[in-house]
């Protein structure tokens, strides 16, 4: 009776609260799945078992039906919690989340309101929302510090600051941790975080410490051989590598760490390597691949071990075989571990470095044909004299194989050398101070060698000053930019010089230093016409101010400034005819119309392509001959205006040509191709496959070509025509002409008879021919040379001059071959292309001054206070400098020189100076006047000195740099009266003598 009883209130209870029933069938299949799923995790499956997702897609349903049938139930928040539990195992983290947060809102008296506060947090981390999750979890710790999930917080937050790398705050939230929890079972855990932080942050001492009482008290096997192999670790990163080695070699003789012996191994192989025993390494290597290859479970260890092969060849300089070992760390590395990604990085360097060699090796071939059938690209080009488009290709091929060996492999001595032979190659000029550049920028930033790379960036100011790349390294020294002021702001000190310090004479002079630096700038007609405005208001010279207005609407036309020049000019010629009764014609100004040229455009000789300066490079048409020394001028005009009548805007004298040799050929495709009569006429024969031909013009589709002695015409389209090399020249501008506009194209114009464009030999300085043929005197002569051949190639030689002369471009000479009494016999003609002045070393202006024209003449220009200079010669109170390309006086108490350098040569400056055994220690002797030491080190006020073999110290004072560099004189040969062997003794003699 008693039974039934019990069954019949049962049955009342079941029947009058089915969702009872409901949820807990919901919780059961919960706690199934967890079950399932935990125990592959202990078989290391980490994806969950099909059956524990069927199992929680119950649990979510059930729990959804109590939701909905039952909707003021008080388990409605549980059903939340198992729902969002569910989807959050399952990774449905945005699913887990919106259950979370209905709890958080809905239900704030719940008992599950901690946990999912916390639970947010966690979810929201995995989901990849670390800044969120961050600030939930710490929301969540401000609330319930004491909590039982508070430990797992503080966890969590330390591995959100690690995998952002902000390893001090991660030191913090794991202190925070261990303060708050110090009996903690994930105390080691914490402990093994903090040490890992200490490594990233560079303290390696504490990181080691710390490792090793964590290997010590560690409460699992897999913690302890962490730990343990971390230790190892700190003391690679030390390079300690013996140490290091040793315990790694504990680790891997321990049966208790046999799981972890690929990792280990792979380790003990990389401190070897470090050790220089790169074989035991590769065997180590090769031990990973050979054991574990088949195991799925060491696919990232076997992976890593092919990578790390790869590089030990990659630094041997097998890059074919790295290439191969790269490709198959790749194909065997896990998906997203990062041996798949660099290998691939990896692997496309090298095949972007050998395609950059083969390039350099084929540009090398092409320019070098003497030495094509060597492999060594480090050859120079001084081993024979490749045409200029040979050179640009050696000299592009040598910086690409340069950035990819600095960048991409960090070879730093091949980055270099490369450089370094670029420079050579280019021979001068803007690529060769790129090379420079280059060079000073590697040792600043990645040699992180201060004292090279400051003598790296003076040879660029000092060798390169005309280039982007000598204010480049100026800026690179905190110095001033050696070009000077830019036309910008050259522009904004003339309107503060004129409108703020009221100095019209300062602000004039910046006007016309624009002027003559950028005439082709955006400023020149703006400057042009303040020019006009201060004549007009300051020095109230109207004739002035009308010629500078005038000048603008006539070169300027088009440009902001003519319409308010042209109402100038109205205005002063109405004033004149009201002061003078008559035109204003009487006004002194240089007319255009003085300019003008009677020719046909289309009769030029070529096209300027640059212009820097006064340096002027020309395009010149195909059957243009032009020589060294040869003049011309150049126009300019509107192209698009056929009308226009050409205006002469400057002359020039040329330095140098490129004339193509030879006839322009081509080849035939793999096919036959007809050779006409005509254009499409009748066919003379077939031109077979790749058989060369000569060039001998182009219309349209078809090609004129000589072939077997046959002369014709084939289509373009089956035929490879070599490119056309263009005849070119360069130029220095001997003077500008008031037509010098900015925006205009320019033409060019050979001065000169036709027997003299066509002559062999440029004009000496009488304007005669010189002749081969006709030998200078060859008898010996008593001589005293001005200087010294250094080298000499082809018609090029490079004179180092014995004492500083007045040379000018254009000045003639003659080389004599030395015989060893020291007389000499006529060898050539030479004409100066180039001057290189020496110079004292690099100064500072410590206040603000003027270059003059000569230590008492005109002001060239205004120098503001910072500026660098090159110092050249001191001559009485004044420094003769160079600013950019500008050269000039400024007095020498406002330079202060910069210390070169050591070791450099100086000169005792004074009567006598003591030579001292210490700084301020007792005297050894005295060292004369003018006594050259060389200065091998700096104390203060004090030099280190080496003379005569012995070391001691002077007064830093007294002594006076030797000069940086000699003058040289770069020269080309006119004609030649004796066969010049390589290692000719060869002096010279100026004609300016």
């Amino acid at each position: 009776m008693k039974r039934l009883a019990l069954l019949l209130l049962l049955a009342t209870i079941t029947l009058g609260c089915p969702y009872y029933n409901t949820f807990y069938n919901a919780k059961r299949a919960f706690s199934e799945a967890e079950d399932l799923r935990k125990d592959a995790l202990k078989q290391g499956i980490t994806q969950v078992p099909q059956q524990a997702v069927l199992l929680y897609e119950r649990a979510i349903e059930n729990s959804a039906l109590l939701m909905r049938d039952h909707p003021t139930s008080d388990l409605i928040d549980d059903a939340l919690v198992l729902i969002g539990d569910a989807f959050e195992i399952q990774a449905e983290y945005p699913k887990a989340i919106r259950k979370y947060e209905e709890v958080l809102a809905n239900y704030p008296d719940s008992k599950w309101f901690p946990y999912c506060a916390f639970a947010l947090g966690k979810t929201t981390l995995n989901s990849g929302d670390t800044l969120r999750a961050e600030e939930s979890l710490r929301d969540f710790l401000r609330q319930y510090p004491a909590s039982e999930w508070a430990p797992e917080s503080h966890m969590l937050l330390g591995s959100i600051d690690i995998s952002r790398q902000d390893y001090s705050l991660a030191v913090a939230d794991y202190t925070d941790f261990l303060t708050s929890f110090p009996k903690h079972k994930r105390r080691a855990e914490a402990q093994y975080f903090i040490a890992e932080s200490y490594l990233e942050l560079d303290r390696h001492l504490e990181a080691l410490e710390l490792f090793e009482r964590v290997g010590q008290d560690a409460p699992t096997r897999d913690l302890e051989y962490q730990a343990k192999y971390m230790v190892g670790e700190c003391l690679r990163r030390d390079t300690e590598y013996e140490r290091a080695l040793e315990t790694f070699e504990g680790l891997v003789a321990k049966s208790s760490y046999i799981i972890y012996r690929p990792k280990t191994l792979l380790a003990i192989a990389s401190c070897k390597a470090s050790l220089g025993r790169k074989e035991e390494a590769i065997g180590h290597y090769e031990t990973i691949n050979e054991r574990y290859e088949r195991d799925r479970q060491y696919e990232a260890e076997v992976s890593e071990a092919i990578f790390e092969m790869g590089r030990l060849s990659e630094q041997a300089g097998d890059l074919v075989r790295a290439d191969e070992l790269y490709e198959s760390a790749g194909k065997r590395s896990p998906r997203q571990f990062w041996v798949a990604r660099e290998a691939g990085k990896r692997s496309s360097d090298i095949r972007l470095l050998t395609r950059y060699r083969e390039d350099l090796e084929g540009a090398l071939s092409e320019g070098l044909p003497a030495l094509a059938d060597s492999t060594d690209e480090s050859r120079s080009i001084s081993e024979s004299a490749p045409d200029s488009a040979s050179l640009a290709k050696i000299v592009s091929s040598r910086f690409k194989v340069a950035e990819v060996f600095l960048f991409q492999f960090g070879m730093i001595d091949s980055a270099l050398a490369h450089y370094s032979l670029a420079e050579e190659a280019a021979g001068g000029g803007l690529q060769a101070a790129k090379a420079a550049y280059a060079k000073a920028w590697v040792m600043e930033h990645v040699l992180l060698d201060t004292s090279s790379s400051r003598v790296g960036y003076t040879t660029v100011m000092s060798q390169y000053d005309t280039t982007v790349y000598a204010s480049a390294a100026a800026r690179a020294m905190e110095m001033q930019d050696p070009l000077g002021f830019s036309e910008t702001e050259l522009f904004a000190l003339a309107t503060d010089y004129l409108f703020e310090a009221q100095n019209s004479d300062s602000a004039a002079v910046y006007y016309q230093t624009i002027i003559d630096r950028f005439p082709d700038g955006s400023y020149a007609p703006k400057s042009l016409y303040a020019l006009g405005w201060i004549a007009e208001t300051h020095e109230e010279d109207l004739s002035a101010a009308l010629m500078n207005y005038r000048r603008i609407t006539a070169l300027f036309p088009r440009s902001e400034a003519s319409e308010a020049a042209r109402l100038k000019v109205k205005y002063l010629e109405e004033l004149f005819n009201d002061i003078n009764g008559t035109d204003s014609s009487f006004v002194e100004i240089e007319s255009v119309n003085e300019f003008l040229l009677s020719i046909d455009p289309e009769d030029r000789d070529g096209e300027v392509t640059e212009v820097i300066r006064d340096r002027v490079v020309m395009k010149l048409n195909q059957d243009t001959s032009a020589q060294r020394g040869g003049r011309g001028i150049l126009f300019i005009m509107d192209r698009t205006d056929s009308t226009e009548i050409p205006i002469r805007a400057a002359s020039f004298r040329i330095l140098d040509t490129v004339i193509p040799e030879g006839p322009r050929m081509g080849t035939n495709t793999a096919v036959n191709t007809n050779l006409y009569a005509g254009k499409g006429d009748r066919t003379i024969t077939m031109v077979t496959p790749r058989r060369p031909f000569e060039v001998l013009g182009e219309d349209g589709e078809w090609i004129q070509i000589r072939f077997e002695g046959m002369e014709g015409y084939v289509n373009r389209q089956f035929v490879n025509v070599d490119p056309l090399v263009i005849p070119t020249a360069t130029a220095t501008i001997e003077e500008r002409f008031p037509a010098w506009t900015p925006d205009e194209w320019i033409g060019v114009l050979l001065d000169g008879s036709e027997s003299m464009l066509n002559d062999d030999s440029p004009p000496d300085s009488a304007g005669t021919a010189l002749s081969a043929n006709e030998p200078e005197e060859s008898v010996p002569l008593e001589i005293t040379p001005d200087g010294d051949v250094l080298s000499f190639e082809g018609d090029r030689a490079v004179v180092k001059v014995r004492s500083t002369l007045s040379l000018s471009e254009g000045d003639g000479g003659v080389l004599y071959l030395m015989d060893s009494d020291g007389r000499g016999r006529t060898a050539a003609r030479i004409r100066v292309a180039q001057i290189r002045l020496p110079d004292l070393g690099m100064g500072t202006v410590t206040v603000a001054t003027e270059l003059r024209s000569t230590p008492d003449g005109e002001v060239l220009m205004p120098i503001p206070k910072g500026i660098a200079v090159v110092a050249l010669a001191e001559e009485g109170s004044m420094l003769k400098v160079r600013i950019g390309s500008n050269e000039g006086y400024v007095p020498s108490t406002v330079v202060r020189m910069i210390p070169p350098d050591v070791p450099y040569r100086g000169t005792v400056d004074a009567t006598s100076l003591n030579l001292r055994e210490t700084p301020g220690g007792p005297v050894i002797r005295l060292l004369p006047s003018n006594s050259s030491v060389q200065v091998t080190g700096i104390q203060g006020n004090w030099l280190a000195v080496e003379i005569e073999g012995q070391k001691a110290y002077v007064a830093a004072l007294y002594i006076k740099p030797d000069p940086m560099s000699d003058q040289l004189v770069y020269c080309y040969i006119e004609s030649a009266s004796l066969e010049l062997e390589p290692d000719a003794q060869l002096s010279v003699v100026f004609d300016v003598k």
